[in-house]
């Protein structure tokens, strides 16, 4: 498939970010487990970890100015050929708030 063929160069254009997925497990007001899209064909393999950052503008002085705030710590549990599974361990109730209101989120690989 062409994930298969391109995959791990397309990732590597990205600096090894991945795309948070969905929350696909919560207890109450806090995010246990996630999905990112990647998975084997990307590179990724147990006990990876990513920072989940949210990327948010503001305007200082009329000029714009990109910010990166960290929300949460993953580390990888699951790998699948076009996905990979994590356990949250660090941010959980920052995290699904952030999630859940639609904050445009990246995940990026820290090993």
């Amino acid at each position: 498939t062409f994930a298969q063929l391109h995959g791990r160069a397309i990732f590597e254009q990205l600096n090894g970010d991945a795309p948070l997925l969905k929350i696909t497990h919560a207890d109450g007001p806090e995010a246990k487990q996630a999905l990112l899209g990647g998975g084997q064909w990307a590179g990724f393999r147990l006990g990876d970890q990513f920072e989940v950052v949210e990327e948010s503008a503001e305007l200082v002085d009329g000029q714009r100015l990109l910010r990166e705030t960290v929300v949460a710590t993953l580390l990888v549990t699951e790998v699948f050929p076009q996905t990979t599974a994590c356990k949250v361990k660090k941010g959980q109730p920052e995290l699904l708030a952030r999630f859940n209101a639609g904050a445009k989120l990246r995940c990026r690989r820290q090993n």
